[in-house]
């Protein structure tokens, strides 16, 4: 694809999709909810795996990068910029494992975590971006956004011009409304 994954939780879904398969599943449908639903829909893009036939994305990850830092400073008073560019390095250098001490993390303030992970989450990426990658799904797909979402507020406009019936080799997409809004992932 171009476009650089982060292997762990298509293999996983790969573990899972292999187990369905030996099981007797034909025609699998897959169903994820925001970070989940965005792996979903890199799964469905990266793979091609002729059973699964339709996934589900429930109020997708949408990735900014400008925008997660200024929620990370807000947060945690610390730019990210030169935390996620001290973890490449070190990944880069082969020290995924080494641990950053004392570094906001998801919802930590004060984690040790490790520079893979840290890049893994925070790095820049177009992968992390479910409507960027939402055109090159090749299964029917329904994206299902909170009418009053405040996580993902920016998402029925990224998705809905998206819409479109299946046509000369392109899955379909549904988007839909609920009503109601998602406060947190």
């Amino acid at each position: 694809t171009g476009l650089q994954t982060c292997a762990l939780p298509i293999y996983e879904i790969d573990a899972w999709i292999g187990w369905l398969k030996n099981n007797g599943a034909a025609d699998i449908a897959l169903i994820g909810h925001s970070q989940g639903a965005n792996q979903v829909a890199v799964y469905a893009m990266e793979r091609h795996d002729p059973s699964v036939g339709s996934i589900t994305l429930l109020a997708p990850a949408m990735f900014d990068f400008n925008r997660v830092s200024a929620a990370y400073k807000d947060r945690y008073g610390a730019e990210l910029p030169p935390l996620v560019d001290r973890a490449q390095v070190l990944v880069q250098a082969g020290q995924a494992v080494e641990p950053m001490p004392e570094v906001g993390f998801l919802s930590c303030p004060n984690a040790t975590v490790t520079a893979g992970s840290f890049v893994a989450w925070y790095r820049p990426s177009p992968l992390r971006d479910t409507p960027t990658i939402l055109p090159r799904v090749p299964v029917r797909t329904l994206v299902i956004v909170a009418g009053n979402d405040v996580v993902v507020p920016d998402l029925d406009s990224a998705v809905q011009p998206l819409s479109r019936p299946a046509s000369r080799g392109k899955a379909q997409i549904v988007v839909r409304m609920v009503e109601g809004r998602s406060e947190e992932h």
